[in-house]
């Protein structure tokens, strides 16, 4: 593993200030066997840590999922519960059936009303037919005719409230659902995700740098990684703000900030200790597949815009989607077994949860977009490592650390 890492470091061509690895295990008392490397910016002293500050990005998604699972623990709702019951205007989302030219030049919408309402499920496994503007063509075009210029990635829930692509439930879309479901969290709990967050998660495992609104915390601020991107003569942007510091909401998809130790100790009481955040119950419906059909959530994510959901794959490779995880239904060979969950953030964060051996991994950075192949091959490079450690001698030989 600090090999892996150590190359990476080493390149002369690499596009990100920093890389960090965390492997977690033990069920009696978490450790974390990690590592990382380089400085918060290019040029900068400081050095990169587990209490440096990160945008989650879509790995916030799975902090919601928790969020939700706890509150239908609360009894504040049910996940077939229909999502307009909480937010009417859900009920008014029609599905973009296609296009019809215009006389004039361009192209004017054709949208039908939906069948079906969403479920909360739905919103939990992108199987509502909401999906993300900034990502798929047919949904810019709409947006093109409708004088839309902001996407998700706003901040703003109004940004999240366009067409659907299908009928909820007969398809498979990445969307901002969990934006939708953070919601609907505030409507049932009566206070902000922020708060909700707060109190059901993060005191409940002393994380105490996790917030949805980085600008309310600048001591977070002072020890942020920055965001970095490549450029096309093989150049770094730098300081980059993809998403607002000071966002309109609490987006449940994609607006989580924290520190690496923070979301180390949040997967380690999800997945790995007895009687964790949720109930034996719902952890297995994030761990079980949840989508009928296989094949379409294989091919949905392999073909969504340009793979990059599935840069860290072989081509093809079967998957399926628990609650807001996609699962491997074969054993990655060399790497994690059949089973495992996994997702991603818009920088390039990596995690994965391995239920056969009980050990999560994560790999720290700060460089968009999503699924840079520089990014996939060091996710590849650093699990193969950790699994031929763990075959050799049992555990990686590198400093273990107990929170």
């Amino acid at each position: 593993m600090e090999k892996v890492l150590n190359d990476y470091m080493a390149h002369p061509q690499r596009h990100a200030s920093a890389v960090g690895f965390s492997l977690i295990r033990a069920e009696d008392d978490p450790q974390f066997i990690q590592s990382f490397k380089g400085s918060l910016g290019f040029g900068r002293t400081e050095q990169f840590r587990d209490d440096s500050f990160i945008w989650l990005a879509s790995a916030t998604k799975l902090v919601t999922t928790t969020a939700v699972l706890i509150a239908s623990q609360m009894g504040l709702l049910s996940l077939q519960d229909t999502a307009d019951t909480y937010l009417p205007e859900l009920a008014e989302m029609e599905i973009l059936i296609g296009f019809e030219a215009c006389l004039t030049g361009g192209s004017i919408p054709i949208t039908k009303r939906a069948k079906n309402p969403i479920t909360i499920h739905q919103l939990l496994t992108h199987t509502s037919g909401l999906a993300y503007l900034f990502l798929t063509k047919d949904l810019k075009k709409w947006a093109t005719y409708n004088n839309r210029r902001s996407d998700e990635l706003s901040s703003s829930l109004e940004d999240c409230h366009h067409p659907l692509l299908f009928e909820p439930g007969q398809g498979w879309a990445y969307g901002p659902g969990f934006d939708w479901a953070g919601r609907i969290i505030e409507v049932v709990s009566q206070c902000s995700f922020e708060e909700f967050c707060k109190r059901y998660i993060w005191d409940q495992i002393g994380a105490h740098d996790c917030t949805f609104r980085p600008k309310s915390r600048p001591d977070l601020l002072a020890r942020r990684l920055e965001i970095t991107r490549p450029t096309r003569n093989n150049g770094v942007s730098m300081n980059l703000n993809p998403y607002p510091l000071e966002p309109s909401h609490d987006l449940g998809g994609i607006g989580l900030w924290t520190t690496p130790r923070d979301f180390n100790l949040f997967l380690w009481h999800l997945f790995i200790k007895p009687n964790g955040l949720v109930t034996p119950e719902n952890l297995n419906r994030i761990l079980e597949p949840q989508v009928s059909d296989t094949k379409l959530v294989t091919e949905s994510m392999h073909g969504s815009n340009g793979g990059i959901l599935t840069s860290t794959f072989p081509e093809h490779f079967p998957l399926d989607f628990g609650l807001g995880a996609c699962i491997t239904t074969r054993d990655l060979p060399g790497r994690r077994p059949k089973g495992s969950v996994s997702w991603l953030g818009y920088p390039n964060e990596y995690w994965w949860f391995d239920p056969k051996n009980k050990i999560c991994g994560v790999l720290y950075m700060q460089m968009i977009p999503a699924g840079l192949n520089e990014a996939a091959n060091l996710l590849v490079g650093v699990e193969e490592a950790v699994y031929k450690d763990m075959r050799g001698r049992g555990i990686p030989e590198v400093q273990m650390q107990r929170l």
